[in-house]
């Protein structure tokens, strides 16, 4: 067997940039690889229900599966993808892939098969319940999260209305932030309905044009938005000073 011999490797590697030159030269560097970017789902990106390196191993498993050597795949292949690979693309330690990646599995966002000395991954983005409830909430909060933008509102009101409106807008935004944020990311909040979730869609109908129709969804995010609601106006009258 032969050995690698390392100063040789590195004098090659550094060759154009270390080494002595005996006139200045223009350094080129390599142009950035435009030729493949993977399309981020956005439902991915900001689930509330991943932290920032479990979405980043799921991104780089959407990623893989999207093209093998420029096929693209269809949704339920399974392939495979070295965790060492991963560990040194998204720079974090196999460890956490390792942890990241059984997270998923628990929460459904992958399929993990074993063959031989590999694993093999399949993907569930579509019908997942964490991505259905998270995607019900960013809802919720468009609904009950105004917007910044008072100018239509303020036109149509007297000058000494205009501050107090403001006011009342900007603490009911914050309301909503210290009320919702820290409640959605309690596990004995969300973890209840993302069950109730995955049994609808176990449970789902399938229409004459192949559409899954969740029959209690409704319901239970109606349920879900209720909860909110209510921690909402109770932190309203405590700041208010109406609590009873």
């Amino acid at each position: 067997m032969k050995l690698t011999d390392w100063n040789e490797l590195h004098s090659g590697l550094f060759k154009n940039t270390c080494a002595e030159q005996l006139e200045e030269e223009v350094t080129y560097l390599h142009e950035v690889d435009t030729t493949f970017y993977a399309k981020v789902p956005q439902e991915i990106r900001r689930c509330f229900f991943l932290d920032g390196n479990a979405v980043n191993v799921l991104l780089e498993l959407v990623s893989w599966r999207m093209l093998d050597s420029g096929r693209k795949r269809e949704v339920t292949e399974w392939f495979a993808i070295n965790q060492q690979v991963m560990a040194l693309y998204l720079g974090l330690s196999e460890n956490t892939i390792c942890s990241k990646l059984k997270e998923l599995q628990k929460k459904q966002f992958i399929e993990v098969q074993r063959r031989g000395r590999r694993n093999f991954y399949r993907l569930n983005t579509t019908l997942n319940p964490y991505l259905v409830l998270s995607e019900a909430l960013h809802a919720f909060l468009r609904h009950v999260y105004s917007k910044s933008n008072y100018d239509v509102v303020l036109e149509q009101m007297e000058d000494l209305d205009k501050e107090a409106y403001r006011e009342k807008q900007d603490l009911f935004r914050e309301v909503v932030a210290m009320a919702v944020l820290p409640t959605i990311r309690n596990k004995d909040f969300y973890q209840p309905y993302a069950r109730r979730i995955q049994e609808d869609i176990r449970n789902a109908a399938v229409d004459e044009t192949g559409m899954l129709s969740l029959v209690n969804y409704h319901s239970i995010i109606l349920g879900l938005c209720t909860e909110l609601s209510d921690k909402i106006e109770r932190r309203v009258r405590l700041l208010d000073g109406t609590a009873s």
